[in-house]
């Protein structure tokens, strides 16, 4: 992977998942302790972009990893992200739109994040949906417009915020896409890094594998796993 996608990919956990204190030089990204496989995949990634001293790595309720770094800050700010909450000023960094490959990295490392997938059910068969959410209205209309740039064709839909306890929350802007060649083309051609991703379709793994094996069937494709291989089925 280029340093470039590498880093488009870092720049879409970052928006789902990290954060930059307002009072240090901290940086940091946490996840459920159910994705320690995913935890130390992106610490990984993290390592081959930035210097990472005074590493902390805690395990609470959540795995997280925290640095103090000047650099890493000013290098995250110079892309567009703010310290403190970035939820209302998230944007997509300019250079994600230098490639197509920038922008399948961007997308992974925001749905492994931010994201989901799961099969909706029709009146007679299911159908995978992958869809992208965030609290930031202008945010989700970039993640469609990059779906669009890439011959996709998502869907855009808000859902009301919940009210618990006298407390409503935001509304969460979700972007989809759902078509059957668009979502084998996207498992294909960008897939997940987060295994909890992979997971979320298993529970039907033959419809995934007769889903997938269409793609894996053509004339040039050097791979076509079994039902039951590694972590698609």
């Amino acid at each position: 992977m280029k340093k470039d996608e590498l880093l488009a990919e870092i720049c879409g956990i970052h928006a789902g998942d990290g954060w930059m204190t307002k009072s240090t030089y901290e940086v940091g990204f946490g996840t459920s302790r159910l994705e320690e496989e995913y935890f130390q995949d992106v610490l990984e990634l993290y390592s081959k972009i930035f210097d990472m001293p005074h590493l902390r790595i805690l395990r609470r309720k959540a795995v997280e990893f925290r640095f103090q770094s000047k650099k890493a800050q000013e290098v995250f700010q110079q892309l567009g992200f703010q310290k403190g909450n970035k939820g209302d000023t998230l944007k997509v960094p300019e250079f994600v739109y230098q490639s197509e490959a920038n922008m399948y990295a961007f997308l992974r490392g925001l749905n492994d994040t931010d994201g989901n997938a799961y099969w909706r059910k029709s009146i007679n068969n299911y159908y995978v949906t992958i869809r992208w959410n965030t609290i930031n209205e202008n945010f989700a209309k970039e993640i469609f417009n990059i779906l669009t740039i890439l011959n996709y064709h998502p869907c855009y839909y808000v859902a009301k915020g919940p009210d618990s306890d006298g407390y409503v929350r935001k509304n969460i802007h979700r972007v989809s896409i759902s078509r059957k060649k668009e979502v084998r083309r996207y498992l294909i051609e960008t897939g997940f890094r987060n295994s909890k991703r992979w997971s979320e379709l298993q529970s039907r793994p033959i419809r995934l594998y007769r889903l997938m094996e269409e793609e894996w069937a053509r004339p040039d494709s050097n791979r076509r796993p079994s039902p039951c291989e590694g972590d698609v089925c």
